[in-house]
This record gives structure tokens, sequence and C-alpha cells, in this order.
């Protein structure tokens, strides 16, 4: 049956992830469902395994994006990255073909693929590798990559580090952001205004949590740079932890943010929410009560 593919996700299931591709068909039948506890689809969608990374040998894939040739490129959180080639469509999962990438880079949290490069955002406390933006590329024609570059180093990791990277709608140049506990690469220019403070005029009630208590203004942020990770702009700032960013069809940038569970009922806390993230834009994050109302 002939279809197109219309969306690739990574499933986190306990610990394990799953790789399911969701096709549009010219089927006519009624919902169906994978399995009993599986999604069900809308009338002329199917979904298919592609594959199954087993969590003790290829860990727990975090993140993923397609190369040129529609093959996936997915990542491990602290391990390798990995390259599948789907089995045909309608073809069992066995026949998908899974390839450790060994270019010295691994740990993403986001990735993208422009013009016959793969541009990685590495999330790790810095023991083999470090946090940073990174471009991997094939530079003998052998279809394997075997360079890594750092383009951006970064200063921060863990669950509220490095995140997306992201191209621009015209492929020129790259979007990426990290959550409050990383700070911003060198940058040349600011659309935000920088005179971002704390603006407390009575003492900070600090998170009973301990969450980001002493962590400064302006919190999480992105930035836009070039292909070659310069020219670096400051896009937004004031996030808590934002994880992923995408471009809508007239080219406006939308990203999603949440807070700290546990702070549910006090004054301060910001339900999960998608935010529309328009030019020099300040979000408002601060730690404790300093948050700005929403």
């Amino acid at each position: 049956m002939s279809g197109r593919l219309l969306l690739l996700s990574s499933l986190a299931v306990a610990g394990a992830g799953v790789i399911g591709a969701i096709y549009a068909t010219r089927s006519s039948s009624n919902s169906t469902r994978v399995s009993d506890a599986g999604p069900a689809t809308r009338r002329g969608f199917r979904i298919e395994l592609v594959y199954a990374p087993a969590l003790a040998n290829e860990g727990s894939w975090v993140s993923l994006t397609v190369d040129g040739r529609g093959r996936l490129i997915a990542s491990d959180q602290y391990g390798l990255l990995y390259r599948v080639t789907p089995a045909p469509l309608g073809g069992d999962a066995g026949q998908s073909r899974c390839e450790p990438i060994r270019v010295g880079v691994g740990a993403a949290q986001g990735m993208t693929f422009v013009n016959d490069a793969l541009y990685v955002m590495v999330n790790a406390p810095g023991d083999a590798i470090s946090s940073g933006l990174y471009r991997v590329t094939d530079t003998n024609g052998d279809d394997r990559f075997d360079q890594a570059e750092e383009l951006a180093p970064l200063r921060g990791s863990g669950e509220h580090g490095p995140h997306a990277v992201i191209a621009s709608p015209d492929g020129k140049s790259l979007y990426f952001c990290a959550g409050n506990y990383t700070r911003s690469p060198v940058f040349r220019k600011s659309r935000v205004p920088a005179g971002w403070g704390e603006d407390q005029l009575l003492p900070r009630l600090d998170d009973p949590a301990g969450q980001a208590n002493g962590v400064p203004a302006p919190g999480g942020w992105i930035v836009q740079c070039d292909l070659n990770g310069q020219q670096c702009e400051l896009m937004s700032v004031g996030y808590r932890n934002i994880y992923d960013m995408a471009f809508n069809e007239d080219g406006e940038l939308f990203t999603c943010d949440s807070d700290l569970d546990v702070d549910i009922g006090v004054p301060w806390y910001r339900p999960p929410a998608v935010l529309h993230v328009t030019s020099g834009a300040d979000y408002g994050w601060r730690g404790g009560d300093g948050i700005w109302p929403s």
C-alpha cells in the first residue's frame, strides 16, 4: 500500500525507546490500534513499528532527526548516536537496520540535519565530552560520519541543560535553546534588552524544594547563529526549561515550557504552556517568587 510519512516519534516505554512511523494511506478503514495498549489512529492512517532499541545495549533514546536520505538519526541520552535505516513501508520492523555512529559525540538532546551536516546539541557533564553545539560530517563521501566539530561550547548540563537545535525556515541559520541551568553562548547581538535583572523590591522567597535557588536571570534562552555556529544573536529569554522548538508554515517560532510539579498551588506556579516566541521577548522566569505574573 502506498503512503506518505507524516511523523516520526520516539516514545519512552519503561525507560526504553520505541520508534514508530505514522503514515497517511489510501485505506478507508475505521480507527485501528497497533495493540490493545497502543495508540488509536484516525481513518486513513496507520502506525508501524520501525525499531525498538534494546535498553541494555543501546540506551534510552531521547532525540531524533532525519538525514538527507530519509534515515533516522537517534541519540542515547547518555551514550552514542545511532543511524536507523527503516524497513520498507509495510515491512517487518526486523528489517530495519541500526548502526552506531562513533565520532566522539553523543548524549544529544537535540539534532537537525542541514546541507549534508548533522548538528548536535550535546548535553554532557564534561567527563569525556563537553556540552555544546557540534557539527558532524562525512568528509570523504563514504556515507559514514567521520568528523565532529565543536561550534559553540556551552556551560551547563542535565535536565535543564542544552536541548533543541533546529534549522531556520530558509535553512541558512540555526536556532538552539537550553534550560535555566545553562549559560548562553557569547553572543554578538541581542534582540532582548540586555538590562535584565531580578527586579525584586522585597526579599526573595526561594523555592522550598530548592529548585533553581541562586540561578539568576534571564533563565532559559533561545539563540540564533549561522551554520558555522558564529554570529550568535540572543532571540528570547525568561524560560524555565524549554526542550524543543518548531516553526509554523508562516515562519513563526513556538516552544513549550513547564514548571516544577511540586510547586502546584503556590502563587508563582505556571502551568505548562505553548509559547509564541516573538523577537526579543522575555517570558519572565525568575527563581522562587520572583517570577513575573503570567
